[in-house]
């Protein structure tokens, strides 16, 4: 994800200003009346000479303007059921259906269908290029997948495995450094007193060697099971679980898609 910051400054003309790149800059403007916010490139060196951006909605805040990692601007009209991305120069692309764009990789294109919860990536032809995952984190020069079966591996950019082994959870926090620290639950978690798992987390490096085993708590990264006692413990451990095993990355427009995963 790439962002466009905002100019420090207050106008009459629009509601922020940002700047896209060396060309144009990026003007919303919010209606007073609800009737949705207004969307433009705007030239630098003249204001006033814009490409209205046609569309129902962007991702932006009073900081930033996100953008894919392309630079190339996310549009969301989920009312229609399109998403796209408007060009450095404005040019429309929509895709249609209960799908989500997450992020531009090179020349793939990374999907997130809502028809039947699952993410792949495809081609510039629309056809898909890799296995089906049900999650996925991006790490600097791989790939942090959950395929069907639940496990968790490591993947190139070619969508190969990294290595053989597999896990129920990998916590992220080191992947930018090639280490993962990965746990297997197949055994019953105990709990200390406060509710703190003990956990058995490995330290694996880039060529799936395990550097250190038995490790408790890595990091100051804690996992708790909920000391509600008003819900039944299973309840509590099979949330827990889900918790433990679910390694969430954060794309741009993922708000827009809040509607599916009610």
């Amino acid at each position: 994800m790439e962002r466009a910051p905002r100019y420090q400054e207050l106008s009459n003309d629009y509601t922020y200003r940002y700047d896209y790149n060396d060309e144009y800059d990026i003007l919303i403007t919010q209606s007073n009346l609800g009737l949705g916010d207004k969307y433009e490139l705007a030239k630098k060196e003249n204001l006033h000479i814009k490409i209205p951006l046609d569309c129902s909605k962007i991702a932006y805040d009073e900081n930033f303007v996100y953008l894919y990692n392309n630079k190339t601007i996310p549009f969301f009209d989920l009312f229609s059921k399109e998403q796209g991305w408007f060009t450095s120069y404005g040019k429309k692309n929509t895709m249609s259906g209960k799908a989500q764009i997450l992020e531009f990789m090179e020349d793939k294109i990374l999907i997130r269908n809502y028809n039947n919860q699952t993410i792949y990536f495809i081609n510039k032809e629309g056809q898909i290029v890799s296995d089906v995952y049900k999650d996925i984190y991006v790490c600097a020069e791989r790939y942090i997948v959950k395929n069907e079966q639940d496990k968790y591996r490591v993947i190139d950019k070619e969508f190969q495995k990294v290595f053989e082994s597999e896990y129920d959870a990998i916590d992220p926090y080191l992947s930018d450094y090639g280490i993962y620290i990965c746990a297997n639950t197949s055994e019953a978690i105990e709990f200390n007193d406060y509710g703190f798992a003990k956990m058995n987390w490995q330290l694996v490096n880039s060529e799936g060697q395990t550097i250190f085993d038995g490790i408790e708590q890595i990091y100051g990264n804690y996992f708790q099971i909920s000391n509600d006692k008003s819900i039944p413990y299973v309840t509590r451990y099979e949330q827990f679980l889900e918790d433990l095993r679910d390694v969430e990355f954060a794309f741009v427009g993922d708000e827009f898609y809040e509607i599916y995963t009610r």
